[in-house]
């Protein structure tokens, strides 16, 4: 505002009980209509859906005796193509205004879920690939490409108005143009001859087609440079992939020339890199090996990387070398990879470089483990349920994957909770919500590996929360590793879940991947000992909305068939009323998960 003249402000202000939750989707939308005060579901509301024009997109509707309302996809019901809508919910002379636009921190972005508006719109997708990153002056540059078409969710191979057309570009210079053909499976090849004497750098291509009068592409990149062919080579490996912590590592080291000399006397450089890494052995994938409860409840920590180790040798008489790079030490007891790289330079100075690598690991074994429910199979990780027994399985193997029988394992199981409160800046004056972990030993057991490896214990948890199994291996040099994994434990009553200031809550699948037919078990961190939610499945429009009540420790279930191929997303918007006139105003907030079948 200009100095001396008082800025004008306006505010749109409601008066009203009905709160209208619209949920917009391309091809499927629904509202849902709650009492403000009472923190119910409103039956009998009328609901109209109104454009940006100001009339009705669409007939007005009357919501169920869940309050909820169906409306067809924005798609279908703007008439202008803009996805903006009024929605306007009507009762007993009470009236209440949503706009679509009205997200706060309840919308996908709050929640880092990408969102992408497609309409009618055909969208293309795909690969464009060279198969080399890098060229010379005058080679043939061969491209191969694939291309899919989405519309309304739906994927299919193109028919195409015309050829595709490929341009290569360089520095904002054309350089080559042509039109092939695309094959029935959506697929194209061909090659570009590059000039002599060309421009060097970074080349792009571009494919580009009409479909349906609309214009699709696809992109990639290489660089032409010239360069000149090593004259020898370097070969190198470690006589141990698989370390355990004080182990040396010991690398060998072969350089010769093309021609077959050897390379005696050449300096060579080597340097040992350090970075935290996983240990992920084949067969059992099921299994949790390492520490494995980060997300949302932990503050999981960053990698790290280090130069831990330089050596400065010559190549023996006969072209090979052992270097000997030191005892290896895992990053504070975890898993870690270790890079050895040796550079080796000729008499004309010419640089060749390569590399080896080596895991480390705390111990010479390792406890694999599931937990779960003692009813579920014992591959397969899975919700707990109070009052039920809990099963920790567990398989012993060594660094190279293979079963160790006769391997101590102690296993401790955790209760987390979390301690809340509103702490008051000094500075600011605002109030902050505090979180602080609480973590109660609930059960412990000590086991020895059988001769398949393989241990099992159980526990009966008595109240719903998070339940962390932390299990220690010890190999024959006292040498220890930890595993630790974790999973949720549902029932009713109160359950105190991490907070936050936000209105955002946190939705857990009982699996990562689900086949059709399968039901997904979804745990929704209700801050409230209860509360009225509409559940919905959603990817193009809303597939389907569910009102049902929900408490801190309950679990949702929602049935997946072909349709939810490749994934679905689940989002539930939570109310409860009213409930200290004085201070607790009415609270809605909003949970989202994916999916994938």
């Amino acid at each position: 505002a200009e100095i001396g003249v008082k800025e004008k402000r306006t505010a749109l202000v409601q008066v009203t009980d009905l709160v209208a939750h619209a949920k917009i989707g391309a091809t499927a939308s629904v509202v849902w209509v709650t009492s403000l005060s009472k923190g119910v579901p409103v039956a009998g509301a009328n609901v109209r859906l109104l454009g940006i024009d100001g009339t009705d997109a669409v007939p007005a509707t009357t919501t169920d005796k869940d309050g909820i309302a169906h409306f067809p996809g924005a798609v279908d019901a703007s008439k202008t193509g803009d996805n903006r809508f009024a929605v306007i919910a009507e009762k007993d002379g009470d009236t209440g205004v949503t706009w679509t636009q009205w997200e706060g921190d309840l919308g996908p972005d709050a929640a880092n879920i990408d969102t992408e508006w497609v309409g009618d719109d055909v969208n293309a997708s795909g690969a464009l690939l060279a198969e080399r990153g890098i060229y010379r002056p005058g080679d043939e540059v061969f491209l191969k490409g694939v291309l899919r078409l989405t519309q309304r969710g739906v994927m299919t191979t193109p028919k195409l108005d015309s050829d595709v057309e490929i341009v290569v570009e360089t520095r904002g210079k054309q350089i080559a143009k042509q039109k092939v053909p695309l094959t029935k499976f959506g697929t194209f090849t061909t090659k570009v001859k590059l000039p002599e004497g060309g421009s060097l750098g970074l080349h792009e291509v571009t494919a580009r087609a009409v479909v349906g009068k609309q214009h699709v592409s696809l992109s990639t990149s290489f660089r032409v440079e010239e360069y000149r062919a090593p004259k020898f080579k370097v070969d190198m490996h470690a006589e141990k992939s698989q370390l355990a912590a004080g182990d040396h590592v010991v690398v060998d080291v072969d350089a010769r020339y093309l021609f077959g000399g050897t390379m005696p006397g050449s300096d060579v450089e080597a340097t040992m890199t350090r970075d935290s890494g996983s240990f992920r052995p084949e067969g059992f994938d099921n299994f949790t090996f390492g520490i494995d409860t980060w997300g949302f409840d932990d503050d999981e920590p960053a990698s790290y990387s280090d130069v831990v180790a330089k050596r400065n040798v010559t190549i023996n008489a006969d072209g090979s070398l052992a270097l000997d790079m030191g005892a290896a030490e895992p990053i504070a007891g975890r898993t870690t990879t270790l890079t050895v790289q040796a550079d080796v330079a000729d008499v004309s100075r010419q640089r060749v470089a390569a590399s080896a690598t080596v895991t480390v690991h705390p111990a010479a074994v390792y406890a694999g483990v599931i937990f779960g429910a003692a009813s579920a199979k014992d591959d397969e990780r899975s919700f707990g349920e109070v009052g039920k027994p809990m099963r920790v399985s567990m398989i012993a193997v060594d660094v190279d994957g293979k079963r160790r029988g006769g391997v101590p394992l102690k296993v401790e199981i955790k209760k987390r909770e979390w301690k809340s409160i509103r702490k008051k800046d000094p500075e600011s004056g605002r109030f902050a919500t505090l979180s602080e972990p609480q973590e109660t030993k609930v059960s412990e057991c000590t086991k020895t590996s059988d001769m398949n490896a393989l241990a099992t214990c159980e526990f009966t948890p008595d109240k719903a929360a998070l339940y962390i199994a932390e299990v220690t291996a010890t190999d024959d040099k006292g040498r220890t590793s930890k595993t630790s994994t974790s999973t949720y434990v549902t029932g009713g009553g109160w359950v105190s879940w991490q907070r936050t200031d936000g209105d955002l809550l946190e939705i857990v699948a009982d699996k990562k991947e689900y086949q059709p037919g399968d039901t997904a078990k979804l745990l929704v961190k209700s801050p409230w000992p209860d509360a009225e939610a509409i559940v919905t499945v959603e990817r193009e429009g809303v597939l389907s909305a569910t009102h049902m009540k929900v408490n801190p420790g309950a679990a949702i279930s929602i049935k997946l068939d072909d349709s939810s191929v490749p994934d679905v997303f689940v989002s539930a918007i939570l109310v409860r009323g009213r409930v200290d006139p004085k201070s607790a105003a009415p609270a809605s907030a909003s949970a989202s998960a994916s999916a994938s079948a």
